[in-house]
């Protein structure tokens, strides 16, 4: 049973014994000594480390780097990290900063694992358990991610469940409702719905009534008015594969999720049609399904419907940028590629303005092909070409260099009539080779005397050089390389260094005060940029200190 907790996060039973021992020492910041590259400057603030790596890559994902066991029970030097460095939040002069940092994640950066893990510490450590109330309602989102935070917390802490993670959990379950709830009903392992709702603190008809508790732990339905999603699921699966009228109205009556209808029905153009016209596709699930879509040839109506909501929903739908990439890789009809591509520039409106000139390095290394998750095609690559593309077009060709890097590089030319997916696929093929010697775009705009107000890098920050180049040191040439463009160019350039891969470093000295660090997936990354250059106040805000005020 607790390799079966554990699995759910890939985490393995030494990993407990591990994190428990941090704890008790209050752990420093991990030393990263086998990674690639140049000069490496430490990034003393635990709080600002964990900005730069919360949102650079999914839970427990090996990394181009690391070093750890790839076996599947095993805590990679990514996870180890992000928890050791949560440690060092938590124990710091600024503990709340972990459950602001964490609800930062889940909001705006779209993320669900890292932050329910980051919860899991939080109630576990002295110095920030107070806020366990306040913080975990907000941050758990999805009626299945409360048993997430406790498969996290056993997993790491193993029991007795302290009073800040029962009660908490149980605020965040009152939040929901009956259908979702069931939705993660049916979870399999453990900890499942049942285990959650036999720890966690409970009442008369709180965090869920009695029906409903009924019939999650008897499968007995009480009142088929208090419950009704409960009624039209048991009344559903007696129906067998006969998708007539009653099956509809029963499917309609309790909002039955896209998996169950498929599984029971089978996967046919009667059924994707319905569910396309009675709208039963999250905007995800729909994302993901174009491809059955297509094959199963759907009407014009439903092609209409799906058309729509893909573009008007875009904006608010909280997707990364990269899954529409990953979206117009499987698809191969023009109805489904052209709607994803103006999904996409509906994105850009969550994109806050930046004035003045950017120069934009996008990283295309070797390293950055690595994939971001082990059950994904999708790279580094694409994260990056798709954030590239996005403030390259938000700002205008007029405005923007764009510099896609390896072993060379280029400047890319692009036209307000590109569209961001066609900027994306010419960052992805700029064919500049393996390395990453990111201070070469950046000694170019110095010998062109190319004035810009920011530069963006976007990288898994792996950079290096394998020997002098203009006179720099071959051990720190991108940091050499931004001082020489400070005195030559432009001394009041910020440097926005955006962490793709979560190693926690910076390439640059931190020390400098116009230098930025970031890390994450989601356009709503380069929001803070224009807080941080303070330009409603004219003076730059320290990242963490902007979060605190929000969160």
């Amino acid at each position: 049973r607790r390799k079966t907790i554990m699995a759910k996060l890939g985490i393995t039973k030494n990993a407990s014994l591990r994190i428990s021992h941090e704890v008790k020492n209050h752990p420093n910041l991990v030393d990263n000594k086998w990674l690639k590259g140049d000069k490496v400057f430490e990034i003393k603030d635990p709080s600002q480390r964990l900005i730069t790596m919360i949102g650079a890559g999914f839970f427990n994902e090996p990394r181009y780097y690391d070093n750890s066991d790839s076996s599947e029970f095993t805590l990679s030097d990514q996870a180890n990290e992000i928890i050791s460095t949560a440690m060092a939040v938590a124990v710091s002069p600024n503990p709340r900063d972990l459950w602001v940092i964490s609800r930062w994640a889940r909001e705006e950066l779209h993320i669900r694992t890292t932050p329910n893990v980051l919860v899991a510490i939080g109630c576990y450590v002295n110095e920030t358990k107070q806020w366990a109330r306040q913080y975990v309602p907000k941050i758990a989102r999805r009626a299945d991610e409360p048993i997430q935070i406790l498969s996290a917390y056993l997993a790491l802490f193993g029991k007795p469940l302290p009073n800040s993670l029962k009660r908490s959990l149980s605020d965040a379950m009152a939040n929901f409702s009956e259908w979702q709830i069931l939705r993660h009903a049916s979870q399999e392992g453990h900890p499942n719905l049942k285990d959650l709702l036999s720890m966690i603190d409970r009442k008369k008809d709180w965090p869920i009534s009695k029906e409903l508790y009924e019939y999650i732990f008897n499968g007995v339905i009480l009142d088929p008015e208090k419950t009704p999603v409960a009624a039209a699921r048991r009344a559903l699966a007696t129906k067998g594969k006969e998708f007539d009228s009653e099956a509809k109205n029963l499917i309609l009556k309790g909002s039955i999720p896209w998996e169950v209808v498929v599984s029971q029905f089978g996967s046919t153009k009667e059924v994707w049609e319905f569910m396309v016209k009675n709208n039963l596709l999250g905007y995800m699930a729909l994302l993901r399904n174009l491809r059955n879509l297509e094959k199963m040839d759907i009407d014009a109506e439903a092609r209409s419907i799906v058309r729509n909501k893909l573009i008007s929903g875009a904006k608010e739908s909280k997707q990364l940028p990269f899954r529409f990439v990953a979206a117009r890789n499987n698809v191969s009809e023009n109805w489904t590629a052209s709607a994803i591509d103006l999904a996409l520039e509906e994105t850009l409106e969550n994109v806050d303005e930046l004035p003045g000139k950017t120069a934009v390095f996008v990283d295309v290394s070797g390293s950055m092909s690595a994939a971001i998750s082990q059950r994904s095609s999708m790279s580094c690559i694409d994260v990056a070409s798709a954030l590239g593309a996005i403030i390259a077009k938000k700002s205008g060709a007029e405005n923007v260099g764009l510099f896609p890097f390896a072993k060379t590089f280029k400047k890319l030319q692009f036209s307000s009539a590109d569209s961001t997916m066609n900027i994306i696929g010419r960052i992805m093929n700029a064919n500049v080779g393996h390395a990453t010697y990111a201070h070469l775009p950046m000694q170019y705009i110095t010998d062109k005397k190319e004035k810009y107000d920011r530069i963006i890098l976007l990288s898994d920050m792996q950079c290096y050089s394998e020997s002098n180049f203009y006179g720099l040191s071959a051990s720190s040439a991108l940091g050499e390389a931004l001082k020489l463009y400070q005195h030559k160019v432009n001394p009041k350039v910020f440097f926005h260094s955006i962490d793709l891969h979560g190693y926690g470093n910076s390439k640059v000295d931190t020390k400098d005060k116009r230098v930025h660090l970031l890390g994450g997936w989601s356009e709503n990354v380069f929001n803070l940029i224009r807080t941080f250059e303070g330009i409603e106040e004219g003076i730059s805000v320290p990242t963490i200190e902007e979060l605190r005020k929000r969160y």
